[in-house]
């Protein structure tokens, strides 16, 4: 994976002897493939123009689909190394140690913010170089033209390495490690959208790339370069959204020279070397422990179907525990169905269907389509469209959650609700609903909830709306029979 930073500056002004025996001529530079002259690159000011320890948190926007993929899956288990020398920068794909995941560090949970929506505008080449330095080899020509260009990002989160520095006798094992020059200490996620000013009306004080309510539709179309997609930074889920949780930005540190001195005092007598060295392996064993207890709420959140509570208590073990393939977020853990589940909790059922899915993708054991539909039946407490909203009030009427008699009853309501809208005609649809699941599964929830009267009070009419033809006086008949196999069907009513 390679971005190019190209040295494209504005040009110094040369004094030039024009005239007289021995007079020099200006030297001439190779040409790229633009047609500009490289001699800039051979002054001071175009030697330093992508020079690392003025860059080290560089926006990319040069990557693609497939660099960003191939990022976020070495980070999920590693830390990420480059080489940054010049112009360019180039993701080192063999350092890592395969047989130990996260041998050289690992990347925390993401630290999620509110965000806001970011500006850049770049109008001329040491605007370019200063704020967006992996553009200049692709913007640069086009700027020295006179070209203006706006950038809008927003930011939903940041994750930061294990690891605050990194030796090279950390990665002498490794060879393909010996030319790296800096690590991945943190990249910040979201989404980001880059175009030319002249196709944009930047003057606007909205976003011209569709973020949020007051964005121009359709304005993202014109984007040259996006990551993800600035619209769906806005909602409340959007940290859940794949859409706005890829890599914007980097940030870089060095490989330091010399040895680690983590690794000498662990060798070491006792010395301050040594025990602060014991502090960070207590250190680690205390946050294993809060991670623990954080799990042990998160069961009591699901349990009492507390959403909000229960994404909370997740995102603290998900920071307590840094360990990589463990977070809640990352769709190949265990925890990814209990995240999944406690979004549909809070309300965010679209983001919760999409990790759920993700999910039985990796377990390859049930249909992902299925299983988030059957998640979305259970657990989803927002808006959903009316079959799967069906759908979710029989499964609320049958399943093993203890439910109160309001519930069921809301349940129902909402069953024969849709289900008169879906079938048609309203006696049709109260004939189908009575006598299928409606007929049996409402009364006996309001049995577990603990509502005899009214479950018996149901069944009855259940029975009653399925024999429209019978007589009052007929119907009486049966009643006893009825409530015999009332009694008979639910023990914990019968008199």
């Amino acid at each position: 994976m390679r971005v190019f930073l190209g040295a494209t500056l504005i040009g110094a002004a040369f004094g030039i002897a024009a005239c007289g025996p021995g007079a020099g001529s200006l030297p001439t530079g190779a040409v790229r493939g633009s047609g500009q002259s490289t001699l800039m690159d051979q002054t001071f000011a175009g030697k330093n123009a992508c020079n690392p320890k003025n860059h080290d948190r560089p926006f990319v926007i040069e990557w693609d689909a497939t660099d960003m993929s191939s990022f976020e899956a070495r980070a999920a288990s590693d830390v990420v190394f480059v080489r940054y020398e010049g112009c360019e920068i180039r993701v080192i794909e063999g350092c890592s140690n395969d047989s130990i995941r996260g041998a050289f560090g690992a990347y925390k949970p993401v630290l999620w913010t509110s965000g806001s929506l970011e500006k850049i505008d770049i109008g001329n080449a040491a605007e370019l170089a200063a704020k967006l330095p992996l553009g200049v080899s692709s913007l640069g020509a086009r700027v020295q033209g006179g070209e203006k260009f706006h950038m809008e990002y927003f930011v939903s989160g940041t994750r930061h390495a294990t690891r605050e520095g990194v030796y090279k006798s950390d990665l002498a094992a490794v060879p393909a490690c010996r030319e790296a020059t800096h690590f991945v200490y943190a990249y910040n996620l979201g989404a980001f959208a880059l175009g030319s000013s002249s196709s944009l009306d930047v003057t606007a004080s909205a976003s011209v790339f569709g973020f949020g309510a007051e964005g121009h539709k359709g304005s993202s179309a014109k984007a040259e370069k996006q990551g993800g997609k600035l619209a769906t930074c806005s909602s409340e889920s959007a940290k859940e959204l794949s859409t706005c949780r890829v890599p914007v930005r980097l940030t870089l540190r060095e490989v330091r020279d010399g040895d680690n001195p983590d690794l000498a005092a662990a060798h070491a007598k006792e010395s301050d070397e040594s025990l602060n060295l014991a502090g960070k392996v207590a250190q680690e064993n205390k946050s294993t422990k809060d991670a623990e207890a954080h799990l042990d709420a998160v069961r009591a959140k699901l349990t009492a179907r507390d959403g909000k509570g229960c994404l909370h208590e997740l995102d603290l073990h998900d920071r307590a525990d840094t360990r990589p393939g463990v977070a809640s977020t990352d769709p190949a853990t265990k925890l990814a169905s209990v995240r999944a589940q406690c979004l549909m909790l809070a309300g965010q059922c679209e983001a919760g269907a999409k990790l759920a899915r993700q999910w039985y993708e990796n377990i390859a054991t049930v249909n992902p389509d299925q299983g988030a539909k059957t998640l979305l039946s259970h657990f989803c407490e927002g808006p959903l469209p009316d079959d799967q909203a069906l759908e979710r009030a029989k499964a609320q009427l049958s399943g093993a959650q203890m439910r109160t008699a309001a519930q069921c009853k809301a349940s129902y309501a909402e069953m024969e609700r849709i289900s008169q809208k879906l079938k048609g005609a309203k006696g049709e649809a109260a004939v189908r609903l009575t006598t299928g699941y409606g007929g049996s599964l409402y009364p006996r929830c309001l049995v577990k909830a603990g509502d005899c009267e009214g479950a018996w009070a149901a069944y009855r009419a259940a029975h009653r709306a399925i024999l429209p033809k019978l007589s009052d006086a007929d119907f009486e008949k049966l009643v006893p029979k009825l409530h015999s196999d009332f009694d008979q069907q639910n023990a914990e009513c019968a008199k």
